[in-house]
């Protein structure tokens, strides 16, 4: 092989990982700024609504888990400290959303349980979104582009959550090594 035409290989070869790197990063902003705007978005249609959208994660984290979880499993569903979860269950109960119920004769342990109050919420406020959102905001997409996403951000979600572990000491979420 000649020099120059070897030459020509290793710069084109650059230009590929430059590029690569390049479009990652593109992508990543890209993927950034969307979720920024979808979070905007959602939270402009929620600031109408009893609970926020946190409120919203953890009601519907407690759907899907049975309707109790204890404040430590709910952190977990919705990456967020327990002190936050906490307080956003605080609310919620307030608003009659959910109650906390003692864990047998443990009365340190509690398990949160979704009302009927707060599953009526849910149901309506799920029907409202598919409605006035999510159709809304996904309307560029086609369905076979939509499942196309919604693989691709599993994959991400899953990648990521293997990434990022819950330090016990001082409730944050740190990355791992």
């Amino acid at each position: 092989m000649d020099d120059d035409f070897k030459e020509n290989i290793d710069s084109l070869a650059d230009n590929i990982r430059i590029f690569a790197t390049k479009l990652r990063v593109d992508t990543f902003l890209s993927f950034i700024e969307t979720a920024d705007l979808i979070r905007k978005y959602t939270a402009i249609y929620t600031a109408r609504k009893p609970a926020s959208t946190s409120g919203f994660n953890v009601l519907n984290g407690l759907i899907l888990n049975g309707g109790k979880l204890t404040a430590t499993d709910i952190s977990k569903q919705v990456f967020r400290s327990r002190y936050t979860v906490t307080r956003l269950v605080d609310t919620l109960e307030k608003q009659g959303l959910v109650k906390r119920e003692p864990i047998d004769k443990d009365r340190r342990m509690k398990l949160v349980g979704i009302t009927r109050k707060g599953l009526e919420l849910v149901e309506k406020a799920s029907a409202d979104m598919q409605e006035k959102v999510i159709n809304i905001a996904f309307h560029p997409l086609n369905r076979e582009k939509i499942e196309e996403l919604n693989t691709t951000l599993k994959m991400l979600k899953e990648h990521l959550i293997s990434l990022v572990s819950q330090d016990k000491e001082d409730n944050h979420y740190i990355v791992k090594r």
